[in-house]
Formats: structure tokens, C-alpha cells, sequence
């Protein structure tokens, strides 16, 4: 789940759905799937969640829920961190 919190700059934080979070209007969720699908939500106009587009290979996640593609810099057992091109 997108971490907006967190964010700095070029970076976009992504974590486990079982961490707590901050009450928020809606997050985005991105699931990766084999294959280098991924099961995307965002918020929609109501803040519940609609399906969305994504990709991912080992280096990049294009993902329409959070603006496009993205590089990712790191990845560990609970928190994903990508960056903006």
C-alpha cells in the first residue's frame, strides 16, 4: 500500500498492508502478480477503491495508480521504495 507519508521528493514508499497506517481519503494497493502483472487499486471518486492498470520487471512498476513508471530502488521484507523518472 502506497505510503504517501513517507514520500520525499522522486520517491514513493510503498508497505505491507498489515503495517498501520494514518487514517487517509484512500490508498493506492498494488499487488505483483508472476509474470509481471499487478493487481492495482486507487482510490475512486467515492474513496472507495477501483481497479487500475500496472506492469512490473525487476527493475521498473508502471503502474497508473501512481502516475506512470517508476525505478525501483529498493525492495526488503516490508517496504517497497520506488522512484519517479
Amino acid at each position: 500500500m502506497h505510503s504517501h507519508e513517507e514520500d520525499e521528493g522522486d520517491k514513493v514508499v510503498l508497505r505491507r498492508p498489515d503495517r498501520p497506517f494514518p487514517p487517509a481519503r484512500g490508498r493506492v494497493r498494488l499487488t505483483l502478480q508472476p509474470g509481471g502483472e499487478i493487481e492495482a487499486f486507487k482510490p475512486g471518486p467515492d474513496d472507495r477503491p477501483v481497479p487500475a492498470a500496472g506492469e512490473w520487471t525487476p527493475t521498473t512498476i508502471s503502474a497508473e495508480a501512481l502516475g506512470g513508471e517508476l525505478e525501483i530502488e529498493s525492495a526488503g521484507d516490508d517496504t517497497l521504495v520506488l522512484r519517479r523518472r
